[in-house]
């Protein structure tokens, strides 16, 4: 539905099914139209919901990992979405600058679960996110590279969020 519509021409998108925990960011890409980065998995990511067809819970399959999704707004004849990996980490709950909510943006953040060594806790059945991981040029692909920042055996790490030094704080590619 574009901005400001009455919800007249409203498209939907399909894809493969997919669980998401959070959203990084949207906005619009020029022609190009929508794109949207979140921490998507191919499973459901909740133990705590059940699976309809009764599966048991599936930990590998839960994995998140960031991923963008694009749409074509420009043309009514392409009914799907093109789905890239942005980085092979899995984690949960990926963040952007909240200043920068709808419109592009370079760093973003995540609770990284992907170097864990600590046992699967049996609450969550999954291994725990203990390192936040700092995901700079989100945008650009030939610059891509996450930092992960451990957080301590004895630690977990959950929803990240930027805290700019300031009002007029330009994003950097530090944890602090």
């Amino acid at each position: 539905m574009r901005r400001g519509g009455d919800g007249s021409d409203l498209r939907w998108f399909k894809g493969p099914e997919r669980c998401a925990t959070h959203t990084m960011g949207t906005f619009s890409d020029g022609d190009r139209g929508s794109t949207s980065t979140w921490t998507w998995a191919s499973k459901n990511q909740f133990p705590f919901f059940p699976n309809l067809d009764g599966a048991p819970f599936d930990p590998i399959g839960a994995q998140g990992h960031v991923t963008r999704l694009s749409v074509d707004l420009a043309t009514t004849s392409r009914p799907g979405y093109e789905m890239e990996m942005l980085y092979p980490h899995n984690g949960v709950l990926s963040r952007q600058d909240d200043r920068y909510h709808t419109v592009p943006y370079g760093v973003g953040l995540h609770a990284d679960g992907s170097t864990s060594e600590r046992p699967i806790s049996t609450s969550s059945r999954r291994a725990p996110c203990d390192a936040a991981q700092l995901l700079d040029a989100v945008r650009s692909r030939a610059r891509r590279r996450a930092t992960s920042y451990f957080a301590g055996p004895d630690s977990s790490v959950q929803e990240c969020c930027f805290v700019p030094r300031n009002e007029r704080a330009r994003p950097r590619a530090t944890v602090t």
